[in-house]
């Protein structure tokens, strides 16, 4: 639907996630791209790292930096609120370690 309110797409990319079809949830990041906000970042580096694409994921890593430079001290506990369980918030941090990006 290209009517989808931007915000919508957290909820899309987290169900192709779980399901581990990174493709889908790669264009759902991919879509995210709102200026000033960390959202799109986190989730295509997630991706990433989920891929083995180390490389790719730095410069969103580098973005994650400039944008919420506390996201390493925060960041368990900012995508459990976001995505209402810590097992979910879990998944996503996975793919960022191996992005080579570590959250406290």
């Amino acid at each position: 639907n290209p009517f989808l309110p931007d915000w919508y797409r957290l909820g899309t990319f987290l169900a192709a996630y779980l399901d581990n079809n990174l493709e889908a949830a790669m264009h759902e990041a991919n879509q995210i791209r709102w200026p000033g906000y960390v959202a799109g970042p986190i989730l295509r580096a997630t991706v990433l790292g989920q891929l083995g694409r180390r490389e790719e994921a730095a410069s969103e890593l580098k973005e994650i930096n400039r944008l919420a430079p506390h996201f390493k001290r925060i960041g368990r506990r900012a995508l459990s609120k976001v995505y209402y369980h810590r097992h979910h918030a879990d998944a996503l941090l996975s793919g960022l370690s191996k992005a080579g990006f570590e959250v406290d």
